[in-house]
């Protein structure tokens, strides 16, 4: 069962009660300004729903993390991991400069876990059997 939590026209986001996770749904064109912001919003859902598990699709996303790639990395990343998120899989965006984009904050990021995916099947597959210590 899913219950939709935040929805715009660039950013949804639901919680995954079958799943445990929170799921994200970046759309369109992304504004660095407003995606500092809708990253805020993601920690305090997660944070509010005690998740350890994020799924992050970036399919119709369209640019916007230029410039953001070191603090999303390197910043907010760990605050994830401080919240208890264990892992992350990103579903990469079709924009290729976005996707360049992207694989540049996962170089950065040291925690979490995260791991990257062209297909949302392969993501949510991944997300779903992955063990954490939160899980035993």
């Amino acid at each position: 069962m899913l219950q939709l939590l935040f929805d715009t026209d660039s950013l949804s986001m639901s919680y995954d009660f079958d799943n445990m996770w929170l799921s994200v749904e970046w759309r369109g064109h992304q504004d660095p300004g407003t995606m500092r912001a809708d990253c805020e919003l993601i920690l305090h859902y997660l944070m509010e729903h005690d998740g350890h598990k994020l799924l992050c699709d970036s399919s119709d996303a369209r640019d916007g993390w230029d410039g953001l790639e070191q603090w999303v990395g390197q910043q907010y990343f760990p605050r994830l991991a401080h919240a208890g998120v264990q892992a992350v899989a990103w579903i990469n965006p079709t924009d290729l400069v976005s996707k360049a984009e992207i694989l540049t904050i996962v170089h950065y990021a040291t925690t979490p876990y995260v791991s990257v995916f062209d297909c949302g099947a392969q993501a949510c597959d991944w997300l779903r059997h992955t063990h954490l210590a939160a899980d035993e």
